[in-house]
């Protein structure tokens, strides 16, 4: 079991956001959930556009194997913290056991159907046009362009 600590990690390491604390509140009870966030003033944000800027280039020259790895990692470890994970919904939503543990198999669902995804060949689309004698070969395929940040709430909790 890992104790939550209100940290936001950017890189390799802790941050603690310094514009004020956030709680939050079992709506059931209305009793105050521990440990308080530390709020971003920006410069999280903009540290975490920074850093995935950064990352960029060497994460799109990862093999797909790796990345597919990556993601079913991601949902290996939600799923050994489950537990965890559901009590911290139920306590932060009061949305109820089955709709905690069910949001928690979609995400890790989804993650390993993204994983699955990329294993596949044909993921990236790639076309190849034949040329003609009014056109050259055209060849395509999909490849990312660039990090995608969101930064924002949900009504899906493990989403």
């Amino acid at each position: 079991m890992r104790t939550l600590t209100g940290d936001m990690f950017l890189g390799f390491r802790r941050f603690r956001g310094t514009a004020g604390e956030q709680h939050s509140t079992d709506p059931a009870s209305g009793v105050r959930n521990g440990p308080g966030y530390g709020m971003d003033d920006g410069t999280g944000a903009a540290e975490a556009c920074r850093l995935a800027g950064a990352a960029f280039d060497r994460y799109r020259a990862t093999p797909d194997t790796l990345r597919a790895a990556f993601l079913r990692r991601i949902a290996a470890n939600l799923e050994a913290d489950g537990e965890q994970l559901v009590t911290c919904v139920l306590q932060e939503t009061a949305l109820g056991e089955a709709r905690a543990r069910t949001e928690l198999a979609r995400t890790t669902g989804q993650l390993r159907m993204f994983a699955d995804l990329i294993d596949a060949p044909d993921w990236r689309d790639p076309r190849r046009v034949a040329a003609t004698d009014a056109a050259p070969e055209v060849r395509s395929r999909q490849v990312p362009l660039g990090p995608v940040v969101v930064f924002g709430a949900s009504n899906f909790p493990l989403a």
